[in-house]
């Protein structure tokens, strides 16, 4: 079959820079694998700077369909998330019936804020679906934050509209296929969400950082801080560790939701009195953000239950050869397990902090150097090669089904 030509329909906001560089990525993956073209569609017009021009290369174009975007001729491929800001990605999915990038198959974003679901779902859904979704996950939804069955009423939102669909675990592969059976399902693998870390052969543009051995370790709690990604639990264990003694640094950068504030601030300048902490409570640039994940021994990747599928910052960490702390949970219990401190994913607040600190004082007193090497081993699993090869097994699929 002859390579068809790809429209990926994606947000590349610059102030969504896990999503902007996933698409660059999956892009760049796109034309590795075979495609003639590709071409970039964003709800927003935006202009791309020399940096992402260079790496995204001539045989991909970036427009915006704010005005009215015709079907394509070849592919399309429309990335769906979970917040309500990717909206108009579901309405394009819906008028063209394109192959559906499930990206979280989670409503995360929409349940965490219970007083805009309602208005997320309508927008995204139109009235009234978006009610009866609604309606439906407020009766299903159990104590404690367990959002487990969310995905089985969105989910089939989702893909009845679509003639395909592309996930990163085999989670997300079996909700999509209970969802919907007869739909093609594509799996593909998770990368990190930073172009710069590869070169045009998709492969890492350097190795894995040296570390000395005999410094203190350093822990890196980094991205957006939330209560699904269990932040505040994470910060106030390592505050916990360090009053035990236990010796380590960390860099703790990112925007955090306001209603973690003021306790997690409280955390981070205990932390930082102590002389262990380096801390930048904002969106860290991407090139700081890069910087502190490379010195990083231990990168923290935790979500609550059924809080999202997944997450960059684990990819991120393997990248740098950083051993991860996280939930043996849905797409994170496919993370390789030997690079993993794994953490209890109990709604039991108490049982899941006391999971947590037991497996950071794992990581931090015995396992670091076996956890790390074992990291750096198997970090080709989360390059741009990996992915495109994944690419290229699946778009003859995911053409068919487009058809």
């Amino acid at each position: 079959m002859t390579p068809a030509p790809i429209r990926l329909t994606a947000r590349i906001d610059r102030d969504l820079g896990g999503f902007r560089g996933f698409t660059f990525l999956l892009a760049r993956a796109c034309v590795m694998a075979g495609a003639p073209a590709v071409e970039i569609c964003a709800p927003k017009d935006r202009a791309l700077d020399a940096d992402e021009r260079t790496f995204l290369g001539a045989r991909v174009a970036v427009r915006s369909f704010a005005r009215g975007l015709p079907r394509s001729s070849g592919l399309e491929i429309v990335q769906i998330a979970n917040t309500a800001a990717h909206a108009p990605l579901f309405h394009r999915l819906r008028e063209t019936g394109a192959i559906a990038l499930v990206h979280e198959p989670q409503p995360l974003n929409m349940l965490c804020d219970a007083g805009c679901a309602d208005a997320a779902f309508a927008q995204m859904f139109g009235a009234e679906t978006g009610a009866l979704i609604a309606a439906r996950l407020r009766f299903a939804r159990p104590p404690a934050r367990d959002l487990l069955s969310a995905a089985t009423h969105v989910l089939p939102y989702i893909l009845s509209v679509s003639s395909g669909a592309i996930v990163h675990s085999r989670y997300a592969e079996a909700l999509a296929r209970a969802a919907r059976p007869d739909l093609p399902i594509a799996r593909t693998a998770l990368i990190p969400n930073d172009p710069a870390l590869f070169d045009e052969a998709g492969d890492f543009r350097a190795p894995v950082a040296a570390r000395a051995r005999d410094r203190a370790p350093i822990v890196g709690l980094l991205g957006r801080h939330t209560r699904a990604k269990a932040s505040l639990e994470a910060l106030e264990a390592l505050v916990a560790l360090a009053d035990e003694g236990v010796r380590f640094a960390v860099r703790v950068g990112g925007a955090v939701d306001a209603d973690l504030e003021p306790r997690f601030s409280a955390a981070a300048q205990a932390l930082a009195a102590k002389g262990m902490a380096e801390i930048a409570l904002r969106r860290l640039s991407e090139a700081q953000h890069r910087a502190w994940i490379a010195d990083c021994d231990l990168v923290l990747a935790l979500r609550r239950r059924s809080c999202g599928e997944s997450s960059g910052i684990a990819a991120e960490g393997l990248a740098a050869g950083a051993a991860l702390i996280a939930c043996d949970i849905d797409a994170f219990a496919e993370l390789p397990r030997a690079a993993v401190e794994w953490v209890d994913p109990s709604t039991d607040d108490v049982r899941f902090t006391s999971s947590l600190r037991d497996a950071l004082r794992r990581a931090l007193t015995q396992t670091l150097a076996q956890r790390r090497d074992a990291a750096a081993a198997v970090r080709a699993t989360v390059s741009l090669r990996r992915y495109a090869e994944d690419y290229a097994a699946i778009l003859p699929l995911l053409a068919t089904a487009g058809a």
